[in-house]
């Protein structure tokens, strides 16, 4: 009996790997357990399997060809089987797989002028065509929000900016509920918003060695006379920056914190 209730609480984990900005299967990627305590199924369909997991907390770390570096925490204490996490990779400054994609290559400079090299930071897209918008209150520690706009699914795993008057907070979407038209964010609200304050595409941001950065812009994102405006979190400040983007090709953009 002992030996049945020790495989009972054993739990499966399911990485679902995508590219951010083609939505396709990212096949060729390595994720690993901090520890080397257990070894990942690669399914070859952008889903890699952990099986047997104890219920406790881990850290993955997931890298593949052409995109940035992610490392996740996983709490599987209270874990219902099997757990599915959509995690979207980000491309790097020198992936060879946007030729023709409209992105931004930028820079991040210090104060004095000199690139801030292994810097990260948060970028959002404040997009006139966004239609993503609170259709009723969320309250600071919530989990779960409702939102109007957009296709349900595909926010899954995306990172969001909610903005009301000068009030901001960076949340990530673990999961839509079809069930409560809701959806579950992976760490709760740390303010109170009020319905129909605004949710804007943002991206966690990696300067490389050189302090350089790169992100496909979706053209659903770019206004029609070809603005693109962004805010740039860095540390404790916050930046506005506008560029006039050039369709199917790089942009330049050098930030300086403040």
């Amino acid at each position: 009996m002992k030996r049945l209730d020790v495989i009972q609480k054993k739990v499966s984990l399911v990485f679902q790997l995508i590219d951010d900005y083609t939505e396709k299967s990212v096949v060729t990627a390595r994720v690993r357990e901090s520890t080397g305590c257990c070894q990942a199924i690669n399914k070859r369909d952008g889903y890699y399997v952990f099986i047997n997991l104890e219920p406790k907390e881990y850290i993955f770390t997931i890298e593949a060809p052409n995109f940035l570096k992610v490392t996740k925490k996983i709490d599987l204490a209270l874990a219902q089987e099997p757990v599915i996490i959509k995690v979207r990779l980000q491309h790097g400054v020198f992936s060879n797989l946007l030729n023709n994609a409209t992105r931004i290559l930028g820079r991040l400079d210090n104060k004095t002028g000199q690139p801030q090299a292994n810097h990260s930071f948060m970028l959002a897209v404040i997009s006139k065509a966004n239609n993503l918008r609170l259709v009723e209150d969320a309250k600071k520690g919530s989990t779960k929000i409702k939102v109007y706009g957009g296709d349900k699914y595909s926010l899954e795993g995306r990172k969001l900016l909610i903005a009301e008057k000068e009030k901001y907070s960076f949340i990530e979407i673990e999961g839509y509920d079809p069930e409560e038209d809701c959806f579950r964010l992976n760490q709760p609200l740390d303010l109170n918003y009020k319905t129909g304050a605004v949710l804007y595409h943002s991206w966690q941001m990696e300067t490389n060695h050189k302090g350089e950065f790169m992100l496909p812009i979706p053209l659903t994102l770019i206004n029609e006379d070809k603005t693109l405006k962004l805010k740039v979190f860095i540390d404790s400040g916050v930046i506005d920056e506008e560029l006039i983007v050039s369709l199917g090709d790089s942009n330049r953009l050098i930030i300086k914190a403040v």
